[in-house]
């Protein structure tokens, strides 16, 4: 927490607030709890019904939270072009990726996963393309592993939603000022 905040723009200095991705934290006993954001993924029942009791009980004590339920997210040609890398994954080497899923019938024709990628083989369909790229393929630390995990809605931090809960803290700094 400490060197996030120190790494915010002044512009930022005066927000307080939580923001809390897959578990969410404890609610506070007391009626002394930050304005608070939960940031859940629609496949993660589990988090997502004690996010959802979690915000129940902040209304009851009369303070300001959000609940942002992040969708799975569908992989169009440019997806590992626009989530990890163009540097890394240009979009002609992204729209192959993609193409090589597909082919493989691990994705929908809407182009979204058909099974949770921590329990299916993607990785003999991608590693031709994670070579060049460093992307050792390893669960929680592989770039396309963590993409894909996101892709699919279930129980992975995220860089979506966190605008918005970004948004919904300072518009109360905002107000209250």
């Amino acid at each position: 927490g400490y060197f996030v905040s120190k790494s915010l723009p002044e512009t930022l200095s005066e927000l307080e607030g939580i923001i809390s991705q897959i578990g969410p934290g404890m609610v506070s006993l007391t009626n002394i709890q930050p304005p608070t954001v939960y940031i859940t993924m629609n496949r993660d029942f589990g988090s997502d019904e004690v996010a959802s009791n979690y915000i129940d009980a902040l209304i009851k004590k009369n303070i300001d939270c959000k609940h942002i339920r992040l969708p799975a997210l569908p992989l169009n040609l440019d997806f590992f072009t626009t989530r990890i890398s163009s540097s890394l994954f240009p979009q002609v080497v992204s729209a192959r990726m993609v193409s090589a899923l597909r082919n493989a019938k691990l994705l929908h024709s809407n182009g979204y996963l058909t099974s949770d990628p921590r329990a299916c083989n993607w990785r003999d369909i991608l590693k031709p393309y994670s070579n060049d790229a460093g992307d050792t393929l390893i669960a929680d630390k592989s770039p396309i592993s963590e993409v894909l995990n996101v892709a699919y809605g279930m129980h992975e931090l995220s860089r979506d939603g966190f605008e918005e809960a970004l948004i919904f803290l300072l518009k109360i700094i905002n107000d209250l000022g």
